[in-house]
């Protein structure tokens, strides 16, 4: 496997670098112009491996090439209803999701109000992340679906056609991504839908950008504490434009933290957001990185001023925890980052991942608990020679690359995992001065 050497003859950083465009918005905007009966435009959609998967797959379902700004799921004159018929007579159409999590929770959803017979699946880490809490969900509303390896997880067989809808409850503290896949086909069920939440959402941040993008497109959510009402209605068609994705930024954020001295302009990143990934700068101020707006985007400024202890629940922000705790570890600045159970259901177990790896260049890191990270204060010198595996995540090898700024080299295997959400992040790097070469 190839293996990147990243070099940083100083502790200095300047430039500009640009962002990805949000694969949160890209996906959910996809799921929302196939339900639409009008086409409209989706400007600046992310290029990102996931939403690239997601627009491949949802072609597959329609049946027809995306040459059109907007298209609708069409409705065959007759299909089966009958799982056993389905499973007997019917030749599925596959659908391979592969590391995609989002894209596999989604199409759960959007696949059991589409008429047709699917499989739908994915990489074998994709089989080891549940799915049980939406797939109950779905069937208590009278859809036609099922796992057919191990109960929970996939590959999930559907048989889609139009449902009723109705009121159902559901557990949305492993994935708020369950409770959005149903926000997001709720317009088409002909009784509305009704969701009572169970137990805390995890990511309420991602719901709450849900419900913003459905009310551009005229659909209402009425919201009563953990209760989600959503009536039957029409997506109206509305020309959008996705948001600069702040979860990216994170990792340009730990990068200036860890630098002696400098600057970067993040071009476009929006000051008024709807992703709540933009709490990066609140987060990072506490760790020496000030926030300046300007016309072209954000700049991030070191200010060198630091807390002496670091503590944050990142219950609603999970995909922060990575650049944190590479940052906390880096700097040497004792922390408690909580909220932090999910991450070992993501596309690698993050929190073992980061206490091997970063182990591996004499930081101290351990888990409190089943909740909690803890990050202490480390006196041994850092390890340049550490290869840090990836994980197959990208966002373990994004926190890793920053490292060169301490110890002037690092090394990361499966490098090419980053085209998961931000494909052109190793050439950006290379726009802040640090030095790339592959073995």
């Amino acid at each position: 496997m190839i293996i990147l050497d990243i070099y940083k003859k100083n502790a200095i950083v300047n430039g500009i670098v640009e962002l990805p465009a949000s694969k949160s918005i890209s996906n959910r905007l996809l799921v929302i112009r196939s339900l639409c009966h009008h086409p409209f435009l989706i400007h600046n959609l992310s290029d990102a491996e996931d939403t690239r998967i997601m627009q491949e797959l949802v072609e597959k379902v329609i049946g027809t090439a995306h040459q059109s700004p907007g298209f609708k799921i069409p409705v065959p004159n007759s299909l089966p209803l009958s799982p056993s018929v389905v499973e007997d007579k019917i030749v599925p159409l596959v659908l391979d999701a592969r590391d995609a999590g989002t894209v596999l929770r989604f199409l759960t959803a959007l696949l059991s109000v589409t008429p047709g017979c699917y499989i739908l699946t994915g990489s074998e880490r994709m089989k080891q992340r549940p799915v049980s809490e939406m797939v109950e969900a779905l069937i208590a509303l009278g859809a036609h679906i099922k796992c057919t390896a191990k109960k929970g997880f996939p590959p999930i067989l559907i048989n889609g056609r139009p449902l009723p809808g109705g009121k159902i409850t559901l557990d949305a503290s492993r994935s708020s991504q369950f409770l959005t896949a149903l926000l997001l086909v709720a317009p088409a069920m002909r009784n509305g839908l009704e969701i009572q939440v169970l137990n805390k959402i995890a990511s309420r941040p991602y719901v709450d950008m849900t419900i913003k993008l459905l009310n551009k497109f005229n659909v209402d959510v009425v919201r009563n504490e953990n209760r989600y009402m959503v009536s039957y209605q029409d997506y109206i068609p509305n020309d959008i434009s996705v948001e600069t994705d702040w979860s990216s930024a994170s990792f340009w954020y730990e990068t200036v933290a860890l630098a002696d001295d400098g600057d970067l302009m993040l071009k476009n990143l929006p000051e008024e957001s709807i992703q709540g990934d933009a709490i990066l700068i609140q987060v990072f101020e506490r760790l020496g990185v000030k926030t300046l707006f300007e016309a072209g985007g954000a700049k991030l400024i070191r200010t060198g001023n630091c807390v002496d202890y670091f503590e944050f629940d990142f219950s609603n922000y999970p995909d922060l925890v990575p650049a944190v705790a590479v940052t906390c570890a880096a700097r040497n600045i004792p922390a408690r980052l909580k909220g932090i159970r999910n991450l070992e259901i993501k596309e690698s177990p993050r929190i073992s991942a980061l206490c091997s790896e970063l182990g591996k260049m004499n930081f101290n890191l351990w888990r409190e608990n089943n909740d909690s990270l803890l990050i202490g204060e480390s006196h041994d010198p850092v390890n340049p020679s550490a290869l840090l595996d990836s994980y197959h995540d990208h966002r373990m090898a994004m926190a890793f690359a920053p490292l060169a700024l301490k110890s002037g080299k690092i090394s990361i295997l499966d490098s090419g995992v980053v085209s998961k959400s931000y494909p052109t992040f190793w050439k950006e790097l290379e726009k802040a001065e640090f030095v790339l070469t592959y073995r």
